[in-house]
């Protein structure tokens, strides 16, 4: 499940890093090359892990001139990467049973996911998990994948941004329900 949660949700972050060099966040450009770098280096990829690093510190020094070659190098070595991990399939994570939705238990469940992204705490994941069970109907699929592939870069203030958003869509549903 670690290596889907890196393939998912760093398929894209070369593609987020130029984005960020191009508008100038140069915070957001060494915070995601810097987070490449440690995940990379903690599953054992470690020539992605180096290539990220020399990104990272390139970005660093030169800002939004970083050489291209380290972008398209670390490109090179994530690709690789998501092609192997491209054969493995995420697990049916349904839990979705027919009846109609316990707002109090999804409320409480909101209520501990918003204490362990306040707390930086990685159970937060599992609460995600359990939300997905709870809310079936599609119209909360986004808004909570959104906080999943902020909790899986461990950037749980922009995953409490994102948490707004859900809550904001749950009241509404159990104000209104179908």
């Amino acid at each position: 499940d670690l290596l889907i949660k890196f393939r998912d949700s760093n398929a894209r972050v070369i593609q987020e890093i130029r984005a960020a060099l191009e508008a100038e966040d140069l915070e957001l450009a060494i915070r995601l090359a810097h987070t490449l770098t440690g995940v990379a280096g903690n599953l054992g990829a470690n020539e992605l892990a180096l290539a990220a690093k020399d990104l990272e510190l390139g970005i660093t020094s030169d800002g939004s001139e970083v050489a291209s070659v380290l972008l398209e190098s670390t490109q090179s070595h994530l690709d690789k990467i998501i092609s192997a991990l491209s054969v493995i399939q995420r697990e049916d994570r349904s839990h979705t049973t027919a009846g109609p939705v316990d707002w109090d238990q999804v409320q409480e469940t909101l209520v501990r996911l918003r204490d362990a992204l306040g707390n930086y705490d990685t159970k937060a994941r599992d609460l995600i998990g359990q939300l997905s069970g709870q809310l079936s109907d599609e119209v909360f699929t986004e808004p909570l994948k959104a906080i999943e592939v902020v909790v899986d870069n461990f950037e749980f203030e922009m995953a409490l941004d994102h948490l707004v958003e859900l809550e904001e869509l749950v009241s509404s549903a159990a104000q209104n329900p179908a």
